[in-house]
């Protein structure tokens, strides 16, 4: 009886370890951009970023509105999620999130001033019951 709840016990401390393991050796960036209308720029950017083999890219001040992200998000290989103020161009930050994530998007929202995006991720098998991280 023992031995069994020593082994569950291990066998849950191991998957707590692995999803940090997995988590923990991500190349997470963050950058202001001051503006990524103007598609050469965004282009470097985006390039810079797949160079860097980064997993999760914060980018803060984009200036997007929705029609100039539909156009161009083709230019990310992978997830681009975004929040964008529609008073102000001057605003906006997104979440650039690389083909090689291990880890699914469980849920998005943001706030009315494209500031803020509250985002959750799935990490593991969600019917063994693991753990979501929410950034």
């Amino acid at each position: 009886m023992a031995l069994t709840l020593v082994v569950k016990m291990f066998k849950s401390m191991a998957n707590i370890f692995l999803s940090l393991f997995l988590f923990s050796f991500m190349l997470i960036l963050s950058w202001n951009v001051n503006g990524l209308r103007d598609l050469n720029k965004m282009e470097q950017i985006f390039a810079s970023i797949k160079e860097s083999h980064a997993s999760l890219c914060f980018l803060q001040e984009t200036f997007w509105d929705d029609s100039f992200i539909e156009r161009y998000k083709h230019l990310w290989d992978g997830t681009i999620l975004y929040n964008n103020c529609p008073n102000n161009n001057r605003k906006g930050v997104a979440l650039l999130i690389s083909k090689s994530f291990p880890h699914t998007v469980q849920y998005h929202s943001c706030d009315s001033a494209g500031r803020i995006m509250k985002i959750t991720f799935l990490i593991g098998n969600c019917e063994k019951g693991e753990k979501t991280l929410s950034k």
